[in-house]
């Protein structure tokens, strides 16, 4: 109980602001809003420039003559970003077949179609500008539909695949709602009974707890296995997408072409790209473990109290014989957070562990039976921002081969009853 007591004045705080604390509710507004900002950027910054380079290769190539080049420039606070600045002059009429002297004459400043956006560069840049000096003649790209639209370097823009890193503010935003969601499931567990909250110990006036009704009562994993799965796919595939992506179409080519210099962000990237490689792996891991057994846990009390007998039953779902081992335990942890210095940090202790039943035979782990007596001085549930007392059912299966079963299931302690 070290950790408990130590924080016990921090805890006894939180009870105090508690009420102060974001709401699941705000977290999904904020989630909300953030991911359809970041919606708008991967729209604006990188789906729109990857249609629009898609689209024309349908458009028609053309002579046309440069007018005027210069390297534009963008000066703030954190440096100077150019863009190529180009306009340009060209004749076109629907259905000619080669250029027609004739034909009415448009002006066009689209250089591509990330649309005049500033980046680093330089040197690249002022080289593109001087072979764009006024007066040569070189070949644009028409839309035949709309003979106005014109770009001088079709197919896609140099960094466009750097702009997947917008589809980080979508996933956070994303995340964000997911969390928020779950927070209000939680919470409505909680004022139901099935994930109890117990902040301190009790008055003589006690609030309303939970239904303490007899069961049974079926408890649920405070994790499932579908939703690690979704969770993991989405992680691993935003972060595949954007390093391959930019590994694939943004280096490699320079690499194939004996640039020395590419392969310095290869190298860097090549970590990210181990890093998504492990996703996959930890995603088609999570996927194998969906075929495992499940474990349905029935007590007889929705909440418990200290001395109160808690009885488990188990049925298992499944084919028990692939399992070589199965244990059901009881645990108690504590967990403080609390910042030293700059770093906020988790400490998280096992107080308490009791084993329900060591099962190696496939008939015992199709179902079973066994009680517990809970001490008097059991120390009961208790969840603020910074302290956290849990009970927990621990089921671990052992299967040769195969991802093993390790689901946990949140049991709620009450504080003792009080004596009038």
């Amino acid at each position: 109980m070290g950790l408990f007591l130590r924080h016990r004045s921090k805890a006894m705080s939180d009870r105090t602001t508690s009420s102060k604390q974001g709401s699941p509710g705000c977290l999904i507004a904020f989630g909300l809003v953030f991911g359809g900002f970041g919606s708008i950027f991967v729209v604006l910054f990188f789906v729109l420039p990857l249609l629009r380079a898609l689209d024309a290769n349908n458009w028609v190539e053309v002579p046309c003559t440069i007018l005027e080049s210069r390297l534009g420039e963008s000066r703030d606070d954190d440096g100077t970003t150019y863009r190529v600045e180009v306009r340009y002059e060209y004749r076109f009429r629907a259905g000619d077949l080669e250029s027609d002297p004739t034909a009415p004459r448009f002006e066009s400043e689209r250089y591509d179609f990330f649309e005049g956006i500033y980046s680093s560069g330089a040197e690249a840049k002022q080289a593109e500008v001087q072979r764009l000096a006024p007066g040569t003649h070189t070949t644009c790209r028409v839309d035949p539909t709309a003979p106005d639209q014109a770009v001088l370097i079709a197919g896609f823009p140099d960094g466009l695949w750097f702009m997947l890193f917008t589809l980080l503010f979508p996933l956070v935003g994303f995340l964000m709602v997911v969390g928020g969601i779950v927070g209000l499931i939680r919470r409505r567990r909680q004022k139901a009974g099935q994930i109890g909250l117990s902040e301190g110990a009790p008055t003589s006036n006690e609030p309303s707890v939970p239904d303490e009704g007899v069961g049974p009562i079926e408890l649920q994993p405070a994790r499932g296995r579908l939703a690690k799965l979704v969770f993991i796919g989405i992680f691993a595939f935003i972060w595949n997408a954007f390093v391959w992506s930019i590994i694939l179409f943004a280096i490699m080519p320079d690499v194939l072409k004996g640039s020395w210099e590419a392969w310095f962000p290869l190298l860097f990237l090549s970590i990210f790209a181990l890093i998504g490689l492990i996703l996959i792996g930890v995603f088609i891991h999570q996927l194998l473990a969906l075929t495992n057994p499940r474990l349905r846990l029935i007590v007889n009390r929705r909440v418990l109290r200290p001395g109160d007998l808690l009885e488990l039953e188990w049925e298992c779902s499944g084919n028990p014989s692939r399992l070589t081992s199965l244990s059901i335990a009881f645990e108690g942890r504590e967990s403080a957070t609390y910042t030293r210095g700059t770093d906020t940090t988790t400490e998280t202790h096992v107080f308490e562990r009791t084993t329900l039943a060591t099962l190696d035979d496939a008939v015992a782990i199709l179902g079973g039976r066994v009680k517990v007596q809970l001490s008097v001085d059991t120390v009961p549930t208790f969840i603020a921002s910074h302290n956290k007392i849990e009970w927990t059912l621990i089921v671990r299966g052992v299967i040769p081969r195969w991802p093993d079963i390790s689901d946990d299931y949140p049991i709620t302690i009450l504080p003792p009853r009080t004596t009038p």
